[in-house]
């Protein structure tokens, strides 16, 4: 568990801050993160069942109250994206690509940069019981860490590879509360 922690506190803060090359925006204008954190619309289904309808809504909010950043959940608790195949990640979902790229696209649209939440300490959380191992293993094995970068992240990544509405990358949402001791949300 000290592993992860040191990943998700030194490590992984570190790889955000450096993913953007600078601090403006796709309009040339200095960034001053403002806005909301979505976090999702459905629970762990945004990605694969994305709400056109409500994301744009949420979108336009930020931008009419002259935010620019939404905070938007991708994959959440795993219990619904990316794939698996015994216990590993397999791949993600091409319609989840897609997703991404229009939901990128609808930020721009409205000056709106995304902040792209891969996880949630609920990925450890007692109601994904049936997949709790599978995503400790995710978090705390090399090989298995390695099967999400290759067939998921980079994926994605790489299909989305520049584009002017993503702010960053962000690994965890609260990963404290996947480490007994820390935090206020506590694994089952």
């Amino acid at each position: 568990m000290r592993k992860i922690l040191f990943i998700c506190l030194f490590v992984l803060p570190a790889a955000i801050v450096f993913s953007q090359p600078s601090t403006v925006n796709h309009l040339g204008r200095p960034v001053f993160a403002s806005g909301i954190n979505l976090a999702w619309i459905k629970f762990s289904k945004d990605l694969g069942n994305f709400n056109e309808k409500k994301f744009t809504k949420a979108v336009s909010d930020v931008s009419t109250a002259k935010g620019n950043v939404l905070r938007w959940w991708l994959h959440t608790n795993g219990k619904n994206s990316p794939e698996f195949l015994n216990g590993k990640c397999s791949g993600i979902d091409p319609e989840e690509i897609i997703n991404l790229k229009r939901a990128l696209d609808i930020a721009y649209e409205y000056g709106v940069m995304l902040d792209l939440c891969l996880w949630s300490f609920d990925m450890l959380q007692s109601d994904v019981a049936k997949f709790h191992q599978r995503n400790q293993d995710l978090i705390s094995k090399r090989e298995y860490s390695l099967a999400y970068i290759e067939n998921a992240l980079l994926p994605m990544v790489k299909a989305v590879k520049g584009h002017p509405a993503i702010l960053c990358w962000e690994v965890f949402n609260e990963p404290e509360g996947m480490i007994n001791g820390y935090g206020g949300h506590q694994p089952k």
